[in-house]
């Protein structure tokens, strides 16, 4: 029994450290954006666990907290957590607009021309971010938006 009880501590206290470093080097937490129309949330990181939300929306941003093997702990805008296979994400950077009807503009400076309007829940995908702002773009319209507006990337930020 105290052989047990003791394998059961390693395991609870290294599944808690390992929750802070990635399986493949990269940052915990981070950004990443779904891959798939359809993708199954699931209580725990394996198939064995049963699905308790089913998420349909290619693209949306998700940030991911921890790992374990193939699985990523994924936690959702509006915030629901689950457990997604990693094949089911992307590391194409997505975000949601969290306001309504956030400009776009041709430069990082809101006195600036208007490329674009995006309306609350649009996705933009992120291709650069600076200090407090992202260029980003969707359907064909692209400009500068502030990232205080979108939920997907993190305010520190900084990215080419």
């Amino acid at each position: 029994m105290i052989r047990i009880l003791f394998f059961l501590m390693i395991m609870v206290i290294g599944g808690s450290a390992f929750a802070q470093e990635s399986l493949n080097n990269l940052p915990l937490p981070r950004w990443v954006s779904l891959a798939s129309d359809e993708v199954n949330l699931r209580v725990g990181p394996g198939e064995r666990y049963p699905i308790d939300w089913v998420v349909k929306q290619k693209n949306m941003p998700v940030e991911i907290n921890q790992e374990f093997e193939n699985w990523r702990k994924v936690k959702l805008q509006d915030g629901k957590i689950g457990w997604a296979h990693r094949a089911m994400l992307s590391g194409t950077r997505f975000a949601a607009v969290k306001q309504k009807n956030q400009l776009l503009y041709r430069q990082p400076d809101e006195t600036t021309a208007v490329q674009a309007k995006a309306q609350k829940g649009a996705l933009l995908r992120l291709e650069k971010c600076q200090k407090s702002w992202c260029f980003a773009g969707a359907q064909g319209f692209e400009g500068w938006v502030s990232k205080a507006g979108l939920w997907g990337v993190y305010r520190d930020e900084i990215f080419d």
